[in-house]
């Protein structure tokens, strides 16, 4: 994209792919959550993000038994605040049935240069200090919204 794009989860998938799940800054105001699936010789398949108004972000994937693909992230769109945990459940092909979220980038890629250097390493005593944590508990209200219709 224009801007960025980072990567928090890749899973490998039964057809010798992977599935790859993140967030990208690069297409519009917001950040999207950015689904990728790979073929065998890493390329790519096809692109999808999702999200609303604010910002999504995806931090896991998984296949499903179904052949399609399971999506843990949070979402500041969506739900009563800022940060409210999503879930999605994507076909084989990244769609959300009879929901209208997502939308296919052009992607680019290019090869990155890699360098490396020899850190410098200094050494010293450590300070360590101890103290007891204040714990509270409370038991936490959950409310749901419906984001598409399943």
């Amino acid at each position: 994209g224009s801007n960025w794009e980072k990567i928090y989860s890749v899973f490998p998938t039964s057809d010798g792919g992977y599935i790859v799940a993140g967030e990208t800054g690069g297409y519009g105001t917001v950040i999207d959550s950015l689904i990728l699936k790979l073929d065998s010789n890493r390329n790519l398949v096809w692109a999808k993000t999702y999200g609303g108004s604010n910002d999504e972000l995806s931090r896991s994937i998984s296949p499903t038994s179904d052949g399609g693909y399971i999506v843990a992230g949070y979402t500041n769109s969506y739900g009563v605040g800022n940060n409210d945990f999503f879930i999605l459940k994507l076909d084989s092909d990244g769609n959300i049935n009879n929901c209208n979220i997502s939308q296919s980038p052009t992607l680019s890629s290019s090869t990155p240069t890699l360098s490396s250097s020899t850190p410098s390493v200094s050494s010293s005593t450590p300070s360590v200090s101890s103290s007891t944590p204040n714990l509270s508990s409370s038991t936490p209200s959950v409310s749901s919204q419906t984001i598409c219709p399943i």
